[in-house]
């Protein structure tokens, strides 16, 4: 059973989606986490050039500049931030709910045959106890120890029983292609 739900984990789309849509409301909330804070840009450059009379002249220029920045006097960038935030711990928390989800179905169908292993167990038993007793029926209704009546229902009971095994099995097989 857990290597079952390590297999359906690692291969199920939905929780692929899940973990894709977590990744970007990450990326979300660390964009607007940034915003938060100026963009500041630095320079240092120096250049030489040929002066008159042949000398050297040498100058220096270094700057810095911030790009951006939003002074919060109202909240509204922290808000956004918070937002987004809120968003990726919802996106956390339905990808939890799709893994519970899938183990959650996958156990069952992983119980419900084993159920259906017990029931084919069973029926094969009750078809062949059934078919005993039909031919103790027949040898009876043969030498006249018995009526038709009883034997009609000796056969019943057993075409019930292989139609009972034909459906366990049917069923078994339906489960057993659910967990694949």
């Amino acid at each position: 059973l857990k290597r079952l739900i390590e297999i359906a984990l690692v291969h199920n789309r939905d929780m692929r989606v899940a973990v894709l849509n977590i990744e970007q409301a990450r990326a979300a909330y660390q964009v607007r986490k940034a915003d938060e804070l100026p963009t500041v840009g630095a320079g240092l450059s120096a250049q030489r050039q040929a002066g008159a009379g042949g000398s050297l002249v040498t100058s220096y220029a270094a700057g810095l500049q911030i790009t951006s920045f939003e002074i919060d006097f109202f909240g509204r960038v922290r808000s956004l931030s918070q937002a987004a935030l809120s968003q990726y711990l919802a996106t956390e928390e339905a990808r939890k709910t799709v893994q519970i989800a899938l183990v959650a179905a996958v156990a069952n169908t992983y119980i419900a045959v084993l159920a259906d292993d017990e029931t084919l167990r069973v029926t094969r038993e009750t078809l062949k106890a059934r078919e005993e007793s039909y031919k103790l029926t027949r040898l009876k209704f043969d030498n006249g120890a018995t009526s038709e009546i009883d034997f009609r229902q000796a056969e019943q009971l057993v075409e019930g029983a292989r139609a009972e095994l034909a459906r366990a099995q049917r069923q078994r097989m339906q489960d057993e292609n659910a967990l694949v």
